[in-house]
């Protein structure tokens, strides 16, 4: 394995990722349109909760060189940016590209599907491994990221088990920081704490335990450990491997200006753990 992939894998799966097509056990299943999760659904009520990844699953970065179909045929380009990078400043990289802009929505149905969910009293949450903390430019992430969703008329807040904001300090601390919640906005805090062990930490908080589990995110990790936290936890599930990014139309982008955008990403990752060391 090249000195690239190993400082890749473990912050950044999206960028050497291989999308399976293949189904899995009953609990796990492929999709490429989010209406498709009306077949999971068709008895969803209030003890259900539905749990939507958000980068690359309901919104896609507007930023050209962060949009995986561009990046993933331009790996060798970043063979001389991202090995410079520590571990640290990778999963911030990472995150920043999630924050920047206001992103594209990925299926024109996804608001929609989420609307009609709500109104018939289903819990919807957003579970993201977006790093909490803070970032230059941004005063509030959380109200961010809400935002970037409510733009494109996805909204958690009044449909979560629990909208406090909650820090999940019994969890792995990364980067200084831990896993968080926000008005139906879930933060893993970076790849370190699963997402099946942050989602279980949620519910805990919130005192509420779901009868059936819908979980949906681009990652296939992601999607098999959910499904097998939940399975131990005697909890039904299902869970969607999201693969529409795979039909995404990317925005145009020239090889400099490629290099360009990622190294000053680079840079503005090194800014933020410099200010967050300054404040610590």
């Amino acid at each position: 394995m090249s000195f690239f992939k190993k400082k890749l894998l473990p912050a950044s799966t999206f960028l050497l990722g291989i999308f399976a097509t293949s189904l899995l056990p009953a609990e796990i299943s492929m999709s490429k349109n989010m209406n498709d999760l009306e077949y999971h659904l068709e008895n969803a009520c209030e003890n259900t909760l539905i749990v939507f990844d958000i980068d690359n699953t309901l919104i896609v970065p507007e930023t050209a060189a962060f949009q995986i179909p561009n990046v993933k045929p331009r790996k060798k380009l970043l063979k001389h940016i991202v090995p410079s990078w520590t571990e640290n400043e990778l999963g911030i990289a990472i995150s920043l590209m999630g924050l920047e802009g206001m992103g594209i929505l990925l299926d024109k149905s996804t608001p929609e599907l989420i609307q009609r969910l709500q109104k018939k009293g289903v819990r919807c949450i957003a579970l993201t491994a977006l790093n909490t903390g803070l970032y230059e430019g941004y005063k509030d992430i959380f109200a961010h990221r809400a935002n970037q969703l409510k733009k494109h008329g996805i909204d958690f807040s009044d449909s979560a088990p629990h909208t406090e904001y909650t820090v999940f300090n019994q969890l792995t601390k990364e980067v200084g920081c831990y896993p968080a919640a926000r008005d139906g906005i879930v933060m893993s805090n970076g790849e370190k704490n699963e997402k099946g062990h942050v989602l279980l930490a949620y519910l805990d908080r919130a005192n509420w335990s779901p009868e059936f589990v819908v979980f949906v995110d681009d990652k296939k990790s992601h999607v098999e450990n959910m499904s097998s936290i939940l399975n131990e936890k005697g909890i039904k599930n299902t869970c969607v491997h999201f693969e529409k990014i795979k039909d995404f139309e990317p925005s145009p982008i020239n090889e400099e200006e490629f290099v360009k955008t990622w190294e000053l990403l680079g840079e503005k990752a090194k800014a933020t753990l410099k200010a967050r060391d300054a404040i610590n």
